[in-house]
């Protein structure tokens, strides 16, 4: 990630993190919870700043590598396994949690909810206007790298490994940045570009638009 990324991601956790915290306070108001009110007054920006480093943490383990090759264990059907064990976890450990500490902890999971399905409405709606909606002339998509190459050489080698990862024939038709391929039959301009991601600012990608 370059300097300005890792800036956006930090201002990012920072805001995810206050979001959290305003949700814990009004958690408590809804709960008319008036002595923990007073208790987060008082510690306000110890609290505070609690939950920017704990939501900065978890974005930091999570942006390790080797977490995001493990994260495949949560995709598909086996969500639903993990749903099932986070739902008995909280469940068996809700006994021994305080009960304004698990109407915090509601309410903070159903601000991360509307948070996700934001993220994916926001990804979705970028698809459809870059997409139109369908496969056609002007077709454009985008893979996510973490660094950009840093000249023609590397740029041209990404392309081939890339094509030869996903089983595609290609044709180098014109070398450099940007490049112009054949991938299966099919030209394509390809170029660097960034994109702007809700739940990572702003992502460096490389783009294939058909021509």
């Amino acid at each position: 990630m370059t300097k300005r990324e890792w800036i956006f991601a930090i201002l990012e956790g920072v805001v995810l993190g206050l979001i959290l915290f305003f949700g814990a306070v009004f958690s408590l108001m809804l709960n008319r919870d008036i002595v923990h009110m007073e208790l987060f007054a008082e510690k306000l920006f110890l609290i505070m700043g609690g939950y920017i480093l704990v939501v900065l943490a978890i974005k930091g383990i999570l942006s390790i590598s080797f977490i995001k090759k493990a994260a495949v264990i949560f995709q598909g059907a086996g969500i639903i396994w993990w749903g099932w064990l986070l739902g008995l976890g909280i469940t068996t450990a809700g006994g021994f949690i305080p009960a304004y500490i698990r109407y915090i902890i509601l309410l903070d999971a159903i601000v991360l909810i509307c948070y996700w399905i934001g993220r994916f409405l926001y990804m979705k709606q970028i698809a459809e206007e870059l997409n139109g909606g369908k496969w056609k002339k002007g077709f454009v998509f985008l893979e996510d790298i973490e660094k950009k190459p840093k000249n023609e050489d590397e740029f041209m080698t990404w392309i081939g490994r890339y094509c030869q990862k996903n089983g595609l024939d290609y044709e180098v038709l014109q070398y450099g940045i940007p490049a112009q391929i054949k991938m299966d039959g099919i030209q394509y301009a390809v170029r660097i570009t960034e994109r702007s991601s809700l739940a990572s600012g702003i992502v460096p990608a490389i783009e294939f638009k058909q021509l």
